[in-house]
């Protein structure tokens, strides 16, 4: 039906193993998972464009911080969203609907 699906966003994001970034260990019911992007303490503002096709997934983003650097990921990402793009683009839901005819 298409070629490509596309989504624009802008949000926080954080990072997805805390203990690479900052050095400090945590227990295992203290994951970066069940802390939101928002509320991370190394949260960074983010602009994300992500394009899911047949051949995969890619997505560029730039950080509010650094806007000059552009980071380009073809297809290695990982995280709910791009969970959420891989499922829409191969295995999306279809609702059908009917409409009554008078």
């Amino acid at each position: 039906m298409f070629d490509v699906a596309i989504v624009l966003t802008c949000g926080w994001a954080a990072p997805l193993n805390r203990e690479e970034q900052d050095g400090e260990t945590r227990s295992d019911d203290e994951t970066a998972d069940e802390v939101p992007p928002s509320q991370h303490p190394l949260r960074r503002r983010v602009r994300l464009v992500v394009a899911v096709c047949d051949k995969g997934v890619a997505s560029v983003l730039r950080f509010a911080d650094t806007p000059n650097d552009i980071v380009t990921d073809a297809g290695a990402a990982r995280g709910s969203l791009a969970d959420a793009v891989k499922d829409l683009w191969n295995d999306p839901k279809v609702v059908v609907s009917r409409e009554s005819v008078s």
